[in-house]
C-alpha cells in the first residue's frame, strides 16, 4: 500500500522566501521593489601569443555595491584555474601531464593598495580567489581593482574553449572576473569543474586585444577601430555588411590566408565595448573565412542587429549559418519568447567545441 502526501502549497526554500520578504523578488516571477544587482565594469588591454598559446594581460575594474550590504570580501572567479595542476576537482579523470600553472596573477591593487595574495586575507583554491578588505566595500559605494595576470592554454585541452589547432583559439576562461553577489545567497562560491553552468554579473567590458598581424578577431559586443585593422577593401565590405539584410562575405574562400585582408603592421590592437553582458569571449584565427549582415527587429523599432559567423574553409556547411541565425533571432524575438533580442551584435565562431558566451 503507498501513501502520498499531498498538499496545495509549493515549498518555497527559505532563501527565496526571504527574497519575497525583503521584497527583493516578487511572486510573478519580476524583480521586487527592492530588487537590485551590483555592477562591474571592466577595461582590459590583452595581447594573445597563438604560438606560446599565451596571454598577458592587465585589467582596471570599478565595482560598484549596489547592495545594502556591507561587503568584506570580494569572491573572483579564475576559470583558468580548471587547468591548474593543483586543482584536483573536476567532473572527469583530467591528464594531468596536459595542466600547467592556471591563472598567474602577477600584481593585484585594490584602491590603489598592492595585495600580498599569498597572505592570511586571501583564500585560493579550486577556481576561486576570495579577498578580504581591509576597508569594507559599503552599501552604494564603488572600488577601483587593477589586475596583472598571464595564462597559457594547455595545448591538448578544449573544454568549451581553447586551442582547437590550426592556428585557431575560443579565449573565455582567461581573466580574472568577479563573481555574483546577490540576495539569495551573497558571494557565489561554487568552484567549477567542468560539466556545470556558471553565471556573471551583468558588467560593461572595453577590451583591447592585441594579436600578430595576420590574425583577426570575433568577440563579445562591437568592434570600435574596424579602420585600424581592416584594410581598405575588407574594411569596405565591413561597411557593406552593416547595410540592412544584404549578406557580404568579408573574407571569402581563398583569402583568408592572404596577408593583404588586415593592415601590413606586425601587430594589430583590435577593441571591442560590449555594455550589460554577463561574460567577454574572443576567436581568433588566420585561418577563417568570415561572413555577416545586418537585420532589422520588427517590433523593437526596426532596431538594427550585426551578424557575424567565422569558420574554417572546409567548413562546407556553414556558409548557411548566418541564414539561419537571422531566421532565429527573428523568431525568437517576434514569435516565442517574443522578446527582442537584446544586444547589438551576435558572432558565431566555428571551433571543435564550444560554448555559448556574451
Amino acid at each position: 500500500m503507498l501513501l502520498f502526501s499531498q498538499s496545495s502549497v509549493l515549498f518555497i526554500p527559505l532563501n527565496i522566501r526571504e527574497a519575497y520578504a525583503n521584497k527583493t523578488r516578487d511572486l510573478s516571477g519580476k524583480p521586487g521593489t527592492k530588487y537590485w544587482q551590483n555592477k562591474p565594469s571592466y577595461r582590459m588591454d590583452i595581447e594573445f601569443d597563438p604560438v606560446q598559446y599565451k596571454i598577458n594581460g592587465v585589467a582596471d575594474i570599478t565595482y560598484i555595491n549596489n547592495s545594502p550590504d556591507t561587503l568584506t570580501e570580494i569572491v573572483f572567479t579564475l576559470l583558468g584555474d580548471i587547468y591548474n595542476k593543483n586543482n584536483f576537482s573536476h567532473d572527469w579523470q583530467m591528464d594531468r601531464r596536459y595542466m600547467n600553472d592556471g591563472v598567474i596573477i602577477e600584481e593585484v591593487k585594490i584602491d590603489n593598495k598592492k595585495i600580498d595574495i599569498n597572505n592570511d586575507g586571501v583564500s585560493r583554491s579550486g577556481t576561486n580567489l576570495i579577498i578580504g578588505l581591509d576597508n569594507p566595500l559599503l552599501p552604494k559605494a564603488n572600488t577601483d581593482i587593477y589586475f596583472k595576470w598571464s595564462f597559457i592554454h594547455p595545448e591538448n585541452l578544449n573544454i568549451r574553449e581553447g586551442n582547437y589547432g590550426d592556428s585557431t583559439f575560443m579565449n573565455a576562461y582567461f581573466y580574472p572576473k568577479i563573481a555574483v553577489y546577490d540576495d539569495l545567497d551573497g558571494w557565489d562560491k561554487h568552484n567549477y569543474t567542468g560539466f556545470a553552468e556558471f553565471f556573471g554579473e551583468f558588467a560593461d567590458y572595453e577590451v583591447n586585444i592585441t594579436v600578430p598581424g595576420d590574425f583577426k578577431i570575433w568577440a563579445t559586443g562591437e568592434l570600435q577601430n574596424p579602420e585600424k585593422v581592416l584594410s581598405e577593401t575588407y574594411l569596405q565590405r565591413w561597411k557593406d555588411a552593416h547595410i540592412t539584410g544584404k549578406v557580404v562575405q568579408i573574407i571569402e574562400s581563398g583569402e583568408f590566408d592572404k596577408r593583404e585582408v588586415t593592415l601590413p603592421d606586425k601587430k594589430l590592437k583590435w577593441t571591442f565595448k560590449a555594455q550589460n553582458v554577463p561574460d567577454f569571449a574572443f576567436g581568433t584565427s588566420n585561418r577563417f573565412l568570415w561572413d555577416a549582415k545586418t537585420i532589422e527587429l520588427p517590433n523593437d523599432n526596426n532596431r538594427k542587429v550585426f551578424l557575424n559567423t567565422a569558420y574554417g574553409v572546409k567548413r562546407k556547411f556553414y556558409p548557411r549559418i548566418i541564414g539561419l541565425l537571422d531566421t532565429v533571432i527573428f523568431n525568437f524575438s517576434t514569435k516565442f519568447p517574443g522578446i527582442p533580442y537584446p544586444y547589438p551584435s551576435m558572432s558565431i565562431f566555428n571551433g571543435n567545441a564550444g560554448m555559448e558566451f556574451l
